[in-house]
């Protein structure tokens, strides 16, 4: 049985077996891929559609640094728009959604790190008893 990441991946993968259309909606397509295959998936897709247009809707804001242009919805109207760059550097909504998650990401790989010291100091300390 396939997990719900591999399905994803390869209902992604039908872009590539017919990639002559010009269009493509993807709606959360790498929300059950872990960050190494969201990455490739990204490339590949980037890379390999670049003649067409690809429309990406999601909560990540990881992905939406790969777009050429973001539209950022709230309350089901455009609120703000433009690259990542351009919308970091308006501190708006935006920035501070996506500051949100890097501080996520920031806290939650300083956390982990206390804690593998300590578990190694207790595992070093029964070594030496």
């Amino acid at each position: 049985m396939l997990s719900i990441g591999q399905c994803q991946a390869l209902a992604l993968a039908r872009i590539f077996i017919n990639p002559s259309k010009q269009l493509y909606i993807l709606d959360e397509p790498a929300s059950a891929l872990d960050p190494v295959a969201e990455e490739k998936i990204f490339e590949a897709i980037n890379g390999y559609l670049a003649e067409g247009t690809v429309i990406y809707i999601s909560h990540r804001f990881s992905a939406s640094k790969i777009a050429d242009k973001i539209y950022f919805m709230e309350q089901g109207r455009i609120a703000e728009q433009g690259t990542h760059e351009e919308l970091i550097l308006q501190n708006g909504k935006y920035a501070e959604m996506f500051q949100m998650q890097a501080r996520y990401y920031k806290q939650g790989s300083a956390e982990v790190e206390p804690r593998q010291k300590r578990a190694e100091g207790v595992q070093g300390e029964k070594n030496n008893t």
